[in-house]
């Protein structure tokens, strides 16, 4: 069983938002099929039948938007200034900046932190070698 109460849904499902409502039952892969039912039952009584309506379109365009945002700010590159930090002061401070970048949706930009960080202790530790060999 997976743990789902009908009742406590429905109950919960009755007090979100029309909007949200709609993405539960349209839009979103993460809910259970009962959970999908509940939404749609909800938005029935809320006068909203199928996919059709004209407000579920709306919020399907809210959602492309967001969407777009996301991967574009996935794609968003590390700004040259935080790559030379990232790369001269390899510490914890540059751990942060890639973990922040990371939690804003900033994937490339994160993994370019990550990669300049790396360059800055590698570059120390071939010049630690280098000097340590003179």
């Amino acid at each position: 069983m997976s743990g789902f109460d009908l009742d406590s849904a429905r109950v919960a499902y009755s007090e979100k938002d029309t909007d949200e409502l709609i993405r539960i039952a349209y839009f979103e892969d993460d809910y259970l099929v009962e959970a999908i039912e509940i939404a749609r039952e909800e938005l029935k009584h809320r006068g909203i039948i199928d996919i059709n309506d004209k407000r579920v379109t709306k919020i399907e365009a809210v959602i492309r938007e967001e969407q777009a945002v996301r991967e574009r700010l996935a794609k968003e590159p590390l700004q040259l200034g935080w790559k030379i930090y990232c790369f001269l002061i390899a510490d914890l401070i540059a751990i942060i900046v890639i973990i922040v970048k990371s939690s804003s949706g900033k994937e490339r930009a994160s993994k370019e932190a990550l990669q300049y960080f790396l360059y800055g202790w590698l570059f120390r530790i071939v010049s630690v070698g280098a000097i340590l060999l003179v």
